[in-house]
């Protein structure tokens, strides 16, 4: 008796569930039936259910937003009108009759018309400094993202240039200890200067906004920068070098091995020793970019404006020595086929005058 009773329920449990098909992606599942109480007319299954559930969320997250953007625009408007409306309201108040109501319609257009325009204006030009502002601050975090992340590689190239390129030269010993150090000049220093210099700006990055003191922290290092005009003025003598050790086989096949490593991405030591130079006239837009979109009462921005003066002051001097070893070298290499008419040294590095009676005349 007791087990034909449990057969029994057993049966009904059996017959209470059946399968559906899902409203939306069509797959089968068993459904009780208290699940087809809640999905009787639109059987749904559960991935189905949380899918909606979090597209649910998302409509009613991009509603908040336009509701917020909607009372941002808005706003700009509500001010002037209430304004506006309690000076009419308070006009209104003393009317009688119809003649005075015209009379005050009369008063209220020429009192409150051009006061109108002017608050609206006043609010409008509020509204846009706002919006400018928050467009600026964004603007501003995508420039010193832009700062921390290109400094990351920069780095990353100068290590690679002084821990492979230098290093495996040495090794292959087909330069001179004194051609490499032309060539390599001190990138040593300059791996040190840009790894303090990425430190400070990565602890910038991560800061609050008015605590970002990234012209400070360039003001801090512009002595050190003149390591780029020592650097930059020696690019000559250095790719002299560089195409006199081409004419060498023995070279050219260690430098092709070097460039088709993975580390070097390709690219040869010209397109690695080049990359100090590009860098130092990079920083200079960077730091405007980021005078451009710092607010004035900033506590940087002083500092963001004379950072990028002594770094535009840099590169000046960078491009005055290279000119001068330029002319220099002009010198150097035309004294032997020169012939002066009186007995005089050219005093190298100095440029040549022809302002001093001499006439000069090839051999």
């Amino acid at each position: 008796m007791l087990q034909q009773q449990q057969q029994q329920q057993q049966h009904a449990a059996t017959s209470a569930a059946r399968r559906v098909k899902c409203a939306q992606c069509g797959a089968s599942a068993l459904c009780t039936e208290h699940a087809l109480c809640s999905c009787a007319f639109a059987p749904i299954c559960e991935s189905c259910l949380c899918g909606q559930q979090q597209q649910q969320q998302q409509q009613q997250q991009k509603g908040k937003q336009e509701s917020v953007e909607a009372a941002r625009v808005s706003r700009f408007v509500a001010g002037p009108l209430t304004t506006l409306a309690r000076g009419i309201e308070a006009l209104l108040r003393n009317t009688e009759g119809q003649k005075d109501l015209e009379k005050a319609t009369d008063d209220i257009k020429k009192q409150f018309g051009e006061m109108f325009d002017e608050m609206l204006s006043a609010e409008w030009d509020k509204f846009n400094a706002e919006r400018e502002m928050q467009v600026r601050a964004k603007h501003k975090i995508q420039v010193v993202e832009e700062l921390v992340a290109t400094e990351v590689d920069y780095l990353a190239d100068l290590r690679l240039l002084v821990g492979w390129w230098q290093v495996e030269l040495v090794k292959a010993n087909l330069l001179t200890s004194e051609e490499i150090c032309i060539i390599f000049g001190n990138i040593a220093e300059m791996v040190l200067l840009s790894g303090e210099l990425l430190e400070e700006l990565k602890r910038c990055k991560e800061a609050p906004s008015v605590k970002q003191l990234i012209g400070a922290a360039f003001l801090k290092r512009i002595p050190f920068f003149k390591l780029y005009t020592e650097y930059t003025a020696g690019r000559d003598d250095a790719t002299e070098i560089i195409i006199d050790a081409k004419r060498n086989h023995k070279f050219v096949t260690l430098h092709d091995k070097l460039r088709a490593m993975p580390q070097t991405k390709g690219l040869g030591l010209d397109d690695y020793l080049i990359k100090p130079a590009q860098r130092i006239m990079k920083y200079p837009l960077l730091l405007r970019d980021l005078m451009k979109d710092t607010p004035a009462d900033h506590p940087d921005s002083k500092n963001l404006m004379k950072a990028c003066q002594e770094m535009e002051e840099v590169l000046a001097k960078i491009n005055t020595e290279t000119k001068r070893r330029q002319t220099a070298r002009v010198v150097q290499t035309l004294q032997p086929n020169l012939i002066w008419r009186k007995e005089v040294q050219i005093s190298v590095p100095f440029p040549l005058t022809r302002n001093q009676g001499y006439d000069l005349t090839a051999s």
